[in-house]
């Protein structure tokens, strides 16, 4: 795959855990496991339904997730395009201060991400919105959004 993409640097990428969505203590526990194997960054799944607790759930599964942070780690929280403004403005207010983390793919749309994007405290981050030329120059021109996770699965090279 380097190849495809002009060649390898000889440096090592760091990789990310993936905390898939679950009960807070669990997935607390499941980046202190990352953590202890070496990983430095975590992507932290959250999507809860009205019926399985909404944005109180995935709040509650941020603050866990994040709870014991170090210095260096990133955290990416990942909504797979699964939430509306209303519910992501919603779980962002439950939110303890202090987090540190980057929202990723937080809507389905573009109109969705950038009406969220205008009222986040938090840095955004697209992907499976951003599959063509065009939508990289549309999120840079009309600053959508903070930075892009290319899928190159998705958009080809």
């Amino acid at each position: 795959m380097a190849e495809l993409l002009g060649g390898s640097t000889g440096v090592g990428m760091p990789q990310m855990s993936s905390i898939h969505a679950g009960d807070p203590e669990e997935m607390r526990a499941r980046v202190a496991e990352h953590r202890a194997r070496g990983y430095r960054s975590h992507s932290i799944k959250i999507g809860a339904s009205e019926e399985e607790g909404g944005p109180a759930l995935d709040a509650e599964r941020i603050a866990a997730s994040l709870a014991d942070s170090r210095p260096g780690e990133f955290f990416l929280v990942d909504a797979n395009n699964g939430l509306l403004p209303e519910s992501a403005l919603r779980m962002l207010r439950l939110l303890p201060a202090g987090l540190d983390f980057t929202l990723e793919a937080p809507c389905a749309t573009w109109r969705e991400t950038m009406s969220l994007r205008r009222r986040c405290p938090y840095p955004i981050i697209i992907d499976e919105l951003g599959v063509e030329d065009a939508d990289i120059a549309f999120t840079a021109a009309g600053d959508v959004a903070d930075g892009i996770g290319l899928k190159i699965s998705k958009a080809g090279v």
